[in-house]
């Protein structure tokens, strides 16, 4: 009996020490216990609005340097997100680890009591606001840029700032007629948040911009990516509003189109995590979480042009702003950032939209 006692011993003294070994330097010494408990979850379930195409490099780093937990990514919509979070907290039959969308759909989940505090040892290298009572982490910080297709769009024409937009639209407003793209505010989630914020923070551009784009006969899409496409093939000339990382991707292949990080004010997209109350799989939350927010695993996200919410990641040169252009409004997680889901503001603000809409 004594055989197999030690060799019980040694097993767990080689796992013992292999954790130790996975522990990243400068965290906390009781960390390997942690990665202990997580890898004998077996697993983490993420669902997120940041499709697992962009993502993929870190999720394969991730299972690299943790083997043992699998890692289960759903692609979803910030709504869907915010949906299946809800629902399957109030069934009570635990729910996905991790929720992965805009800083608006995580700090609605802090306001209703479902995302879970942490402490993240990573905490320390993240921007300033990146960290929402120890509940809600910033994981991104990406630009809200216009694309042009240069075949389009001469060089006369091609805007610093809304300002110069609204200019081009209004002198040249049959040249442009259907060849203008943005989100569609109805449908789109994103469309609400960017163009939402455009409108609190900056009205007096934004709306002389809206009516600009309306006259031009402004058309409708619902993804960053169509946007994309529809400006790649010249069905539209310009897109308004879009995320940067996919823009910033295509941008290393393809010659035919031009991106505009405005130099008027310019919003920054903050896609944040917060971890469930009721997660299946808390620890492994945990461990996925701080490698997200790791130097290691900011980088790897920086390698597909997915702005790092850290200032020590080398970021796509594409995602800097000229240095005499003005404000960075960052969409950081904040009380702020409920709006959009006040009854009171959104109603008035899609009333505003459609009125422009029809005063062509």
């Amino acid at each position: 009996m004594r055989l197999p006692q030690r060799a019980s011993l040694a097993l767990a003294l080689l796992s013992s020490m292999a954790s130790a070994q996975q522990v990243p330097d400068g965290y906390p010494a009781g960390y390997a216990e942690l990665i202990r408990a997580a890898e004998k979850e077996g697993a983490v379930t993420i669902y997120s609005s940041t499709d697992s195409k962009s993502v993929a490099g870190v999720l394969q780093a991730f299972q690299a340097r943790y083997p043992k937990i699998k890692v289960e990514f759903v692609d979803q919509s910030s709504n869907e997100v915010y949906t299946r979070f809800t629902s399957e907290f109030a069934a009570g039959q635990g729910t996905g680890d991790l929720a992965w969308g805009g800083a608006d759909t995580a700090v609605k989940l802090i306001e209703d009591g479902i995302a879970a505090e942490y402490t993240s040892p990573e905490t320390r290298g993240l921007r300033p606001g990146a960290n929402y009572k120890n509940a809600a982490y910033s994981i991104t910080y990406e630009p809200i840029v216009m694309i042009y297709n240069k075949r389009l769009l001469p060089a006369a024409d091609v805007p610093k700032t809304r300002q110069d937009l609204t200019r081009v639209l209004t002198e040249k407003r049959e040249l442009y007629r259907g060849k203008i793209g943005t989100y569609d505010v109805e449908r789109s989630a994103a469309g609400v948040g960017f163009l939402g914020e455009d409108s609190r923070a900056f009205p007096d551009t934004a709306w002389p911009l809206f009516k600009a784009m309306a006259q031009a006969d402004l058309k409708f899409f619902t993804s960053n990516g169509t946007m994309v496409e529809r400006v790649a093939s010249g069905e539209i000339a310009l897109a308004y509003n879009l995320a940067a990382a996919n823009v910033a991707e295509r941008l290393k292949t393809d010659s035919t189109i031009g991106m505009i990080v405005p130099c008027d004010y310019t919003l920054y997209l903050t896609r944040t995590a917060v971890i469930s109350k009721k997660a299946k799989h808390p620890n492994a939350a945990k461990v996925f979480l701080d490698y997200l927010l790791s130097k290691e695993g900011q980088q790897k996200l920086a390698d597909k042009s997915i702005g790092s919410i850290r200032t020590d990641v080398q970021n796509n040169p594409v995602l800097e702003r000229p240095s005499e252009c003005k404000n960075e409004r960052a969409l950081m997680p904040s009380p702020e950032r409920l709006v959009v889901f006040d009854p009171v503001w959104r109603g008035g603000f899609l009333k505003q939209w459609k009125t422009v809409l029809q005063a062509k």
